[in-house]
């Protein structure tokens, strides 16, 4: 582990040495100003979660980064008009302890010592962390009333649950996205086909992906397949680990997954609270939805200026 993360170390740094010499004005998102030293950190940020983007080129990488780190200050403009930013509280820090079910590490100091490794201290990544959460406060206040729960399919999935022996959950990645302007969708999927094929499902993701999961490689985690839509059920149930789906189309999104990993455990069932849990799944994945539709709508209203 420590090998690979110091040849990473020394990959980013190579890489960073090239883009760097001066500092210099890329952009300005309202009244924010992106310099290139903001973009080679957020090109250390985005390595730190997903290795494997250091196989694309330059291009590819700075591409990814520049629009990283543009959605961020867009959502933290519109964040100011609602929130005060408080910086390091409790819940931050539960969170940050909650990235360590990602990589895999003991404590919260372990994974502090990786996102040194990347030039990333804790306070950088907890102001990350400050604007998702705020976001997803913003986007649930603005859109809860507009969930839609159907308590009577949610308990048929609670009653087919319980008459399995087994609990089936998968390790699923996603790249979502829409059908672009001028462009046939039969095209915009073939050329997804293709990078996945040439630089990989995660790689992909970073690249065409529209979902927050976008900075992870897609990676969602671990999901009970039963709390999904049987729509998309019926698309990866019979593939195995590193499969990836047919191409979903949901609401006007297209989606494409890959399964990670799978696993199967008995488990019995506390109704009440295994409901609850659908129900937070399900009341989630719209909200997500509506999140992507309110990110677009700011988006097109933010003056963004290239330099």
């Amino acid at each position: 582990m420590k090998k690979f993360i110091f040849s990473i170390f020394i990959i980013v740094n190579l890489f960073s040495s090239n883009v760097l010499s001066e500092i210099e004005i890329r952009y300005k998102v309202g009244n924010i100003i992106i310099t290139n030293f903001d973009i080679e950190k957020e090109i250390k940020y985005l390595t730190s979660l997903n290795n494997s983007i250091l196989n694309l080129n330059d291009k590819q990488v700075l591409d990814i980064a520049t629009d990283s780190i543009i959605r961020e200050k867009i959502k933290f403009l519109e964040l100011k008009k609602y929130f005060e930013f408080e910086g390091e509280n409790e819940y931050l820090k539960k969170i940050f302890n909650d990235y360590m079910q990602r990589f895999n590490f003991n404590n919260d100091i372990e994974l502090e010592k990786y996102f040194q490794k990347f030039d990333i201290s804790k306070n950088e990544i907890l102001a990350k962390i400050e604007i998702e959460t705020l976001w997803n406060q913003l986007i649930f206040q603005k859109y809860n009333s507009q969930v839609k729960i159907d308590e009577i399919i949610l308990k048929e999935k609670l009653i087919k649950r319980k008459k399995n022996l087994k609990i089936k959950e998968i390790n699923v990645s996603e790249i979502v996205f829409q059908p672009t302007a001028g462009k046939k969708i039969d095209e915009k999927i073939n050329e997804i086909k293709k990078s996945i094929q040439k630089v990989g499902f995660e790689n992909t993701a970073n690249i065409y992906s529209i979902a927050d999961s976008k900075s992870f490689g897609g990676n969602i985690g671990w999901v009970n397949q039963d709390n999904l839509s049987d729509q998309i059920v019926s698309k990866i149930k019979n593939l195995k680990e590193n499969d990836v789906s047919e191409f979903i189309n949901i609401g006007g999104n297209y989606i494409v997954l890959k399964i990670n990993q799978i696993r199967e455990n008995t488990e019995n069932i506390n109704e009440k609270e295994e409901l609850k849990k659908i129900e937070i799944f399900e009341r989630d994945k719209q909200l997500n939805k509506f999140s992507m539709i309110y990110f677009n709508k700011i988006k097109i209203n933010t003056n963004v200026k290239r330099f």
